[in-house]
């Protein structure tokens, strides 16, 4: 028995383990960690609770046009007094009564309302899917950022070895007569600076780590490792496919929100024009009254009763007119907004196409850059360890390598943010 209940402890706790460790780290791909941000991120789920909170403004709306029934009940006691019609007293005995009261009104601008309603209800869906296609943005931008940082860190920690390197031979070479101390002090120098950039680099990566955290909805402390590599998305022909994608601008959320703001202003226009309309109500209400251990009274309160209003506008000194010119240029200048945007996201596309192929142009360049510097340095320091070149030289051809180097990763992080702006003004993320 006590056996069985160790192992039952044993496999809790290991199972508990398990989950607490899977919890506390995400090996993740972009497109996982896309996804996991659109499920635990904070603003994604405020966005979705505004979704739900338009769908019950819009059945706000409809109740209005249905029947509204209330009840009461009421308790009288007159203590004793009695009314006199035409010299005869009546009695006021205590009574109680039961009432219930059904009413419906109806007009055009319940209608328009209940339309208003719904394309509130569809601009909030779509401005949740503005908040998701920003958050995959965002995310991708974190992703490409981690990459990036990292790959930094590794050209300087080469750079750093093969430096510590260089440093220990012009040492030796000190000792042997075949160079200056103030060589070694130049590279020990170097090798110092670079220490110091590789302890940035760490703290980049950390801070990019900590940017995609933030994104994805986890703890500080989770653990994360990326699936994908910067080969992945550094590739000529993806880039070229993305050129090639046409934008289909109905498929821009910000347009879809402006033609909802167009369908609003029309809306508009019509709740005031139907002022200018009737509005019919009625109501049904049925009373029960009961006197209390003794005969009835004076009761003038009928049973049923059923009763209909037209309301007919007739003369507002020129107010409803004035409203409804009012939403008329309310109208014409959601129209006139769009119009100026789609301008605008027309001219956006093609400065954006025109910056990513400059951008994949400088990557490539700086890419080549990057080579050919690193056998110049790789030629120079064979020549300063023969002692065919001094170490001022070796630092000026360092200095410029480690320059180019810089140039390259700024031209990779250029290139990856224009493909990314891009990617979210055509939706195609």
């Amino acid at each position: 028995m006590k056996r069985k209940l160790f192992l039952l402890f044993a496999s809790f706790f290991l199972g508990y383990s398990v989950h607490s460790i899977a919890q506390e780290s995400l090996h993740i791909s972009i497109d996982e960690a896309k996804e996991h941000a659109l499920n635990y991120n904070k603003t994604i789920q405020k966005a979705n609770l505004a979704i739900q909170k338009a769908d019950y403004a819009k059945w706000q709306s409809i109740s209005s046009m249905l029947p509204k029934v209330e009840a009461s009940f009421s308790y009288n006691n007159y203590l004793g007094h009695k009314m006199t019609l035409m010299g005869m007293p009546i009695a006021m005995n205590p009574e109680g009564s039961f009432t219930a009261q059904a009413v419906l009104a109806f007009s055009g601008m319940q209608v328009v309302g209940v339309q208003l309603s719904e394309i509130a209800r569809q601009m909030s869906q779509t401005s949740a899917l503005q908040d998701d296609l920003s958050l995959q943005t965002n995310v991708t931008n974190a992703y490409y950022a981690i990459l990036v940082a990292e790959e930094s860190k590794k050209i300087v920690e080469g750079n750093l070895e093969n430096l510590r390197k260089l440093y220990n031979s012009s040492l030796n070479l000190v000792k042997v007569g075949m160079a200056e101390q103030t060589d070694a002090d130049q590279l020990e120098v170097q090798v110092g600076m670079l220490e110091n950039t590789i302890r940035m680099a760490e703290r980049n990566v950390e801070l990019s780590y900590n940017t995609l955290r933030l994104l994805l909805g986890v703890n500080t402390d989770t653990a994360i490792t990326l699936k994908n590599s910067l080969m992945d998305f550094t590739s000529k022909e993806s880039v070229n496919e993305l050129l090639l994608t046409s934008f289909d601008i109905t498929q821009n959320f910000t347009v879809q929100l402006l033609n909802q703001a167009i369908d609003v202003s029309q809306k508009q226009v019509e709740l005031n024009h139907w002022a200018y309309a009737p509005m019919l109500s009625g109501f049904y209400q049925y009373t029960k009254k009961t006197h209390f251990d003794k005969a009835a009274g004076f009761d003038m309160t009928p049973p049923n009763l059923v009763g209909v209003t037209i309301s007919i506008p007739v003369f507002s000194s020129g107010e409803r007119y004035a409203k409804v010119k009012q939403a008329q240029f309310d109208l014409q200048t959601a129209k006139l907004n769009k119009e100026q945007t789609v301008d605008a996201l027309l001219m956006e596309e093609k400065q954006l196409r025109y910056n990513l192929t400059s951008a994949i142009e400088s990557y490539e360049l700086q890419l080549k850059n990057v080579a050919l510097y690193e056998r110049i340095l790789t030629n120079a320091t064979q020549k300063y360890e023969q002692g065919m070149i001094s170490s001022t030289e070796l630092s000026t051809i360092s200095n410029n390598t480690l320059s180019t180097q810089s140039q390259y990763i700024s031209a990779l992080m250029d290139m990856l943010m224009a493909k990314t702006k891009l990617q979210q003004l055509i939706n195609k993320l």
